[in-house]
């Protein structure tokens, strides 16, 4: 049997959709990331290939894939090979490859228009128009962008911990949670845990968030101040991306990535926010998780009739 399959390539982890063509039969899973800059091609093609040795479906049999790839679309000579390498993998497949922000709107709004927020491991903004015009913002770089990322909340909370141990910002429920979490003796542990786990390593530095979320949900006001931050970094990426397209009336904002699961602590200031900045929008939860986004764009490549999706809702901010 044929297989239509979509793949959300996260910073952090790849999450997989296939339906298997005439039972309908649906297929779920993830592993590690297939980021090229990371693991290379030879790591992009490895694990691609041994997460359908696992879901037991030959990538011969694919009809249809459309992968998110982080960073495709940035590098004219790397995607270029991404593509070529996605061909060898999967020969007997209608391709189409994409940066992971495009499957995390299709997901969002089932293909139709809108504009998407991503803050997981990275940061970006992407919407497309009724006329099939789209633009992104935000995401350049883990370096000098990704603002309002899991990664970069991750860095701001390894600073707002120094400032709270030198005395520089009132000590809060950051400090002690920090300690305990990490299991440190001193304060100057910190630098080498960071070198240990966290330098050039964007996966444990989005980590450190969830420890910047509890203190933020005990009580923490300077750790609550820097989700506001993330929140209003995310509403301008949604603004730039608006003002470079037409909506003529209402427009639908959606979200997704991992951070999103702090829930009101982000969301709340999020969503108040993009009111001001957007005043046109109308925030809403998104259709599908993004690995099934991809999963429709990949049947739009074949002409298959609408699929049913039997959704993993706790999947969508995952």
């Amino acid at each position: 049997m044929q297989w239509i399959v979509g793949i959300d390539g996260g910073g952090s982890k790849t999450a997989f959709s296939a339906m298997e063509i005439g039972s309908g039969k649906q297929v779920r899973m993830r592993s590690a990331s297939i980021c090229p800059q990371d693991h290379g091609l030879e790591g992009y093609g490895r694990i691609l290939a041994d997460a359908f040795c696992r879901m037991g479906i030959s990538r011969e049999d694919v009809a249809a894939l459309c992968v998110g790839v982080p960073c495709f679309g940035e590098y004219e000579g790397a995607d270029e090979q991404i593509r070529q390498q996605t061909h060898r993998l999967f020969p007997n497949a209608k391709l189409r490859c994409e940066n992971d922000c495009y499957v995390g709107f299709a997901g969002a709004f089932g293909l139709e228009p809108g504009i998407n927020v991503v803050s997981g491991t990275g940061a970006i903004a992407y919407g497309m128009d009724s006329q099939g015009n789209a633009a992104r913002s935000n995401g350049w770089h883990p370096d000098f962008s990704d603002e309002g990322s899991g990664a970069w909340l991750g860095r701001a909370c390894l600073g707002l911990f120094v400032k709270q141990a030198d005395g520089r910002e009132k000590p809060g429920r950051l400090l002690a949670i920090f300690r305990e979490r990490l299991d440190i003796c001193t304060e100057m542990d910190a630098i080498a845990y960071y070198q240990a786990n966290c330098y050039n390593n964007r996966t444990e530095l989005a980590r450190m968030q969830e420890i910047l979320l509890q203190a933020a949900r005990e009580g923490d006001l300077s750790a609550r101040r820097l989700y506001g931050q993330a929140a209003e970094e995310l509403a301008a990426s949604v603004r730039a991306v608006y003002e470079k397209l037409h909506f003529p009336g209402q427009v639908l904002v959606s979200y997704s990535g991992g951070v999103f699961r702090a829930g009101e602590t982000l969301l709340g200031a999020f969503r108040e926010l993009l009111s001001s900045k957007v005043p046109q929008s109308r925030l809403v939860e998104p259709r599908y998780a993004p690995e099934d986004g991809a999963l429709l764009a990949a049947a739009a490549l074949i002409s298959f009739p609408k699929i049913i999706i039997r959704e993993d809702k706790g999947r969508k901010n995952d």
